[in-house]
């Protein structure tokens, strides 16, 4: 009871204003420095400083980036409608669910639902958005929606915005690193002891407050700044104290761990690394669209460096090792996507992937089935042939046995086909099961037979095989219903008629470009070494398959005027005639018409064929590097990955110095026991120290191991950067080869497309050729086989004719990209430049190329002016042998004079000023024309800079 009434009596009953002045105080920094933040308020805190921070180090970049959104599209697959902060529950393994609740027979938390729970984690709110289907309920695809189908729903392509994304917050991270750092602690503390226990008894409120300042220097200086005040408050002896501590630690290094290189070397870093990841940010949508058009592999995108252990930012930096993190890898690793299948096609080019591999597999297929309409109408000539007894039975089965391996061979093509369209689907980031129609118009320029009129040709040859089956009875109403398929037949041959002729319209208006372009072909070296076949080349030639294909078209249309007339005789004499004769009437009308339709369809296709043209390109492998080294993204970043390698010899080298610090500390205080004014700071109660801290180096094994293996790792750096500059100029120049090889092969695959269009014509005019009166005249024993031989070669020649101009629209695309000049529309699409002219280019782009591709530069000057004089006047036969045969050394070896010694500091500035009087002779330069060019060099030959050879 005494204790009871000690501590009743010691209650306060009021506090006077000046004691409540010490206890607002303390209670408002507290609530100041603790404001309930929710998780939207940070999540949109960090947005806006990535995005600021993006934004920032992209205006560095010709190319700003302004696409910039780590939030999925609403009408993406990937697009989570939900809160983004509170999430609901996704659907769980039921074994497993039951540990979220009770883990070891301790139960779990309680609020796992408080956010609510969704049934699917694919919410399938994306079907919505996509194109709307066609009649047959299928989507149609072509190039431009499938590439903008890939951005919305890729999931390869939002991970690289994610690593972008988070190699912001590392810049953030180090950035927030040198600002001012707040931290304030306030706590409150409740003393009650006994009458009986030492220093009772006691009855105290203790609020405390401890507010600090931390700033982190660019030299290295530590600056801390504190204010910690307390206050107690004394429940029995009605009595208040507040004391107030300001104190401050500033330690600033002198000799280890100073300076700017050291200190600042993981801000320089991240924020670096940011604007590489930028550029390959560029690089890897430009790829993508190579990559979902042609199956070519992304390759890097955008790399962090930061994150390593887990924390935003370079926490563990050491400076060695992959980016300074000894031998720990980058947190976040580009994956490169594979090529989407990919094959040799006989004598033509590779099978092109990707979309375009699509297109050309439909294509090959559709050459299939026109292979097995002219099969099927073979077959039914052959037995009618075998009928009449003009061959044997073992040729009719040997092109019957051709149709059913032909008619196997595409339905295998069509499953294969299915399958690669699946996979792409997947590709694309949707499920297989999306019901696409492919439908592009990118290869029907070689659609050399019309679909339309092979259906034609099949319905044909299908009435044939009826009418001539001696076991089926025919009536004369049956004829009669057959005349009246034929009417239906006629309107649309006539119909399609018109499509030919508008092919003769565009095979003229694309003559004059064919000239020019053979009359080029024809100053290339594989033309004059007599490496090809002339007449594939001859401009004479052209003319006169264009005129005789043109006779033929012409009498073509007069024999099927007669066709037409022979059936409406036959309708006319219909009613009189017996059923036995009018079948054999028909009979010979309606295999006249068949053999009609498939010389229409050569006609037609050999007139498309001699339309067909690959789009100009004119450039060097010198012209291309030079290119390149203005536009490439990736060639930035490497170039600068050296720069990077090199400074870390500095941050190394500053850990073999001896340690010296100077360390500032003091403080000062209000009078002990003062309730009234919290911060009535005396100078009596302060204190100051200063003080040295050396640390002599006497052991430094692990600095001076990392310091040379900084060394080591920028002479790999340079190293690397070498075989990257080789590996680029190697892919331009295996571009461009193959270029050219296509350009010459293409002439080449569409002669041998002619020749097999015309064995197949002569052997189906030889089929079709009616015995003489009186006469059986047979066929040879080899004449189905070669038959078959001529179908199944046009068949191969079609493929390979096609496969040299897919690849050769590959490499286009590929060559854009490689040049880093290829542009995308707001789709990602790519945006064809069409021809290339690679002096055009190199004016264009020449004064922004970088120093280490002007040998490139001059190189690809002189390679212009070569290139025009033989366009002017060709190659002659010495030209040709020096070409070939590379001049001999007219240096012995003997008087070869050995390189300088490295090390010699007089060698190295005489390199470097060399290499500065270079670059600045060079940068002004201005291309002139390939005779300004000659008469420069004649006036001042010594004048031509020259790149000066390094001493290691």
């Amino acid at each position: 009871m005494a204790l009871h009434k000690d501590l009743g009596d010691s209650r306060p009953r009021a506090l006077a204003p000046p004691r409540r002045a010490g206890v607002w105080i303390s209670i408002a920094l507290a609530v100041l420095s603790a404001p309930g933040c929710t998780r939207n308020f940070y999540r949109t805190q960090a947005d806006n400083e990535v995005s600021y921070t993006v934004h920032q180090l992209s205006s560095l970049y010709k190319t700003p980036l302004e696409y910039f959104n780590v939030y999925t599209d609403k009408r993406s697959r990937l697009f989570d409608p939900t809160n983004p902060d509170r999430p609901p529950m996704p659907p769980d393994d039921p074994a497993a669910h039951k540990l979220m609740h009770a883990v070891n027979y301790m139960p779990g938390y309680r609020k796992w639902y408080r956010n609510g729970t969704v049934p699917v984690v694919d919410m399938n709110c994306w079907q919505q958005y996509l194109p709307p289907p066609d009649e047959d309920g299928a989507i149609p695809l072509d190039m431009a929606t499938a590439m903008e189908i890939s951005r919305l729903n890729s999931r390869d392509y939002q991970s690289q915005l994610e690593t972008l994304y988070l190699a912001a917050m590392d810049v953030t991270a180090e950035r927030f690193r040198f600002t001012t750092q707040w931290f304030n602690d306030p706590s409150a503390t409740y003393n009650s002891l006994g009458p009986l226990a030492a220093g009772g008894p006691q009855a105290t409120w203790t609020l405390t407050n401890d507010l600090q300042a931390q700033k982190l220097f660019g030299g290295g200086g530590q600056l801390l700044v504190e204010i910690a005040n307390t206050l107690t408050w004394n429940l029995i002896g009605h009595s208040q104290t507040n004391n107030t501590i300001a104190s401050f630690s500033l330690m600033q290094p002198i000799l280890r761990n100073a300076g700017r290189a050291f200190v600042m070397e993981r801000l320089t870093l991240v924020e670096r690394t940011l604007l590489y990841s930028i550029r390959q940010m560029e690089q890897y949508r430009r790829a993508y669209y190579a990559f979902i058009a042609t199956g070519r592999s992304t390759g890097l995108g955008p790399q962090r460096v930061g994150g390593v252990f887990g924390t935003a930012g370079l926490g563990g930096f050491t400076g060695v090792g992959t980016n300074g993190f000894g031998q720990v890898g980058t947190a976040v690793a580009a994956t490169a996507n594979p090529a989407l299948g990919g094959s040799t096609s006989g004598a033509g080019a590779a099978q092109a992937n990707g979309f375009i591999g699509i297109l050309q597999d439909i294509m090959q297929i559709r050459n299939q089935e026109a292979n097995v309409a002219g099969l099927r109408d073979s077959l039914a000539q052959l037995q009618a042939a075998y009928e009449a007894g003009r061959i044997d039975r073992f040729q009719v089965d040997l092109t019957r046995q051709s149709l059913y391996l032909n008619e196997s061979q595409v339905l295998n093509a069509k499953v294969v086909m299915e399958n690669l369209l699946d996979n792409f689907k997947v590709t694309m980031g949707l499920p297989p099961d999306v019901n696409f129609a492919v439908k592009d118009p990118f290869l029907d320029r070689f659609q050399l037979i019309d679909p339309k009129l092979t259906k034609i040709q099949n319905h044909v040859v299908n009435v044939v095989e009826k009418v001539r089956n001696p076991a089926a009875p025919l009536t004369i109403e049956d004829l009669t219903d057959y005349l009246q398929d034929v009417e239906r037949v006629q309107a649309e041959i006539t119909g399609h008629l018109n499509v030919v002729t508008n092919d003769f319209a565009k095979l003229d208006e694309r003559l004059p470009s064919r000239r020019a372009t053979l009359e080029r072909l024809q100053l290339r070296p594989e033309y004059d070494r007599g490496d090809v076949e002339p007449e594939a080349y001859s401009v004479k030639l052209l003319d006169e398959r264009v005129e005789t294909l043109k006779d033929d078209y012409q009498d073509l249309q007069n024999r099927l005027d007669a066709s037409w007339k022979d059936f409406d005789v036959l309708r006319g004499e219909l009613p009189s005639v017996e059923s036995e004769a009018g079948r054999r009437h028909f009979l010979d009308a309606i295999t006249s018409l068949s053999a009609q339709v498939l010389e229409l369809t050569l006609i037609q296709a050999r007139a498309r064929l001699d339309a067909i043209e690959l789009v100009p390109i004119n450039l060097l492998p010198s012209q291309a590097v030079v290119i390149a080294s203005a536009n490439r993204p990736d060639w930035a970043n490497t170039r600068a990955s050296v720069i990077d390698a090199w400074r870390l010899i500095e941050f190394n080298a500053n850990q073999l110095r001896a340690g010296l610090n100077v360390v500032f500390n003091g403080d000062i205080q209000t009078p002990n026991g003062n309730a009234f004014n919290p911060v009535n700071f005396r100078g009596s109660a302060g204190d100051l120290n200063v003080s040295l801290q050396f640390d002599t180096p006497l052991t430094r094994l692990n600095e001076r191991n990392d310091y040379r293996q900084a060394l080591i790792g920028y002479q790999q750096a340079r190293r690397r950067w070498m075989a990257y500059v080789d590996t680029i100029h190697q892919t331009l120049r295996q571009e461009i080869r193959q270029i050219n090889l296509n350009q010459i092969n293409f002439e080449q695959n569409r002669g041998a497309v002619a020749i097999a269009i015309e064995k197949v014509d002569i052997a189906r005019l030889r089929l079709m050729q009616p015995p003489a009166p009186g006469e059986t005249t047979t066929f040879s024993n080899t004449f189905a086989r070669d038959l078959l031989q001529a179908l199944n070669d046009l068949l191969q020649a079609q493929n390979d004719f096609m496969s040299i101009w897919v690849n050769y629209e590959v490499q286009r695309i590929s060559l854009d990209f490689d040049l880093g000049i290829m542009q995308l529309d707001e789709r990602g699409v790519w945006i064809d430049r069409g021809n290339v002219d690679g002096s055009k280019l190199l004016e264009e782009y020449a004064q922004e190329c970088e120093p280490e591709a002007l040998p490139f530069r001059w190189q690809a000057t002189e390679d212009a002016e070569k290139q025009q004089q033989k366009l002017r006047e060709g190659t002659t036969e010495e030209e040709q042998k020096e070409e070939e045969i590379p001049p001999p050394n007219p240096h012995p070896t003997d008087n070869v004079q050995s390189m300088p010694e490295p090390g010699s500091e007089e060698v190295v500035d005489s390199l470097a000023e060399k290499a500065r009087q270079a670059l600045a002779a060079t940068r002004p330069v201005k291309l002139v024309s390939p005779t300004g060019r000659a008469a420069l060099r004649q006036k001042q030959p010594a004048e031509r800079p020259q790149v000066p050879q390094t001493p290691f």
